[in-house]
């Protein structure tokens, strides 16, 4: 899946670019492992020693308010980052402490086809569907 540029995406959300917010999208964009904030910052300080780490929180927090990133919360209420917007899921692999991207349109519609008919449901609009499948590696054979 083909990125847009860090400037497009702040362009595109209406943000100011600076040195910062590009340095923090950059960041998550070079990750595809869904960086914690703390990742990040670490990442982040190697290239801006005076960047703060309450600096990079509140970037994180307005590039996700403006929907140019996703929050990811996992099983054991660790929050992570994603710079894919676009429709797709994730598998977090508890042995392993990763999230992997997951996408597969025909079981999003299948779900939310589902939850459209569910009269339970019938009082809310559904916009959308995202699913966290929680799993561990499987061994191969000989391990």
């Amino acid at each position: 899946m083909k990125l847009m540029s860090v400037e497009t995406k702040l362009k595109a959300a209406g943000m100011k670019i600076t040195p910062q917010r590009t340095a923090v999208l950059q960041a998550l964009m070079d990750n595809p492992h869904h960086p914690t904030a703390d990742d990040l910052f670490k990442t982040i300080r190697k290239v801006y020693p005076n960047i703060s780490a309450g600096t990079v929180y509140h970037i994180l927090n307005t590039l996700v308010s403006k929907k140019v990133i996703g929050k990811i919360e996992t099983a054991d209420n660790v929050v992570r980052y994603d710079a894919i917007t676009e429709k797709h899921h994730h598998l977090y692999l508890n042995d392993e402490q990763e999230i992997v991207d997951f996408f597969d349109e025909a079981l999003s519609g299948l779900i939310m086809e589902y939850l459209q008919k569910n009269h339970q449901l019938a009082h809310i609009d559904i916009e959308d569907v995202k699913i966290q499948i929680i799993g561990k590696s499987k061994q191969s054979p000989g391990d």
